[in-house]
């Protein structure tokens, strides 16, 4: 199918498969890439990491889509982005306040309060704390300890 549109320049810009408008600094999409998924059913079912690299790829390339396919495909894919991102952030949290990181900060490098923060972390480490993994709790409890009487002084 093709199209045509006028060209900046004047004249026309034919517009087909093969022959696609390119953004400067934006490369190329790769030229197999795996079928996107188009619901977070199947999204949820990729690696962390495929649903990252594939989202960037079908946010980069879909101006120049005019099908619902790919747009759902983002939709998908940014849906199981978050749900993934969202079951990890504890863990970077509880990174950030080992390395000493106060309550202010994780708060700002989240776009949360610190009462969100608080909640949030708490509710993880209360979990974490009774996860025993190999005869041990996943979350040493002193490190838990220790972390919830320094924040406790930072609301």
């Amino acid at each position: 199918m093709e199209t045509s549109s006028p060209h900046p320049e004047g004249g026309s810009n034919a517009i087909t498969s093969q022959n696609k408008p390119t953004a400067p600094g934006i490369p190329e999409p790769e030229a197999n890439p795996p079928e996107p998924p188009l619901t977070f059913a199947e999204a949820v079912k990729r690696s962390p990491y495929s649903l990252l690299t594939e989202l960037h790829e079908q946010a980069l390339h879909n101006y120049r889509e005019t099908a619902p396919e790919p747009f759902l495909a983002e939709l998908a894919l940014s849906s199981a982005v978050i749900r993934w991102w969202t079951s990890w952030q504890p863990i970077a949290m509880e990174r950030a306040f080992e390395a000493g990181a106060g309550l202010d900060e994780v708060a700002a490098a989240m776009g949360s309060t610190k009462e969100q923060v608080l909640e949030r972390w708490s509710d993880w480490a209360g979990e974490q704390s009774q996860l025993i993994i190999g005869g041990r709790p996943a979350v040493d409890p002193d490190v838990l300890d220790t972390i919830r009487a320094r924040l406790a002084d930072q609301l």
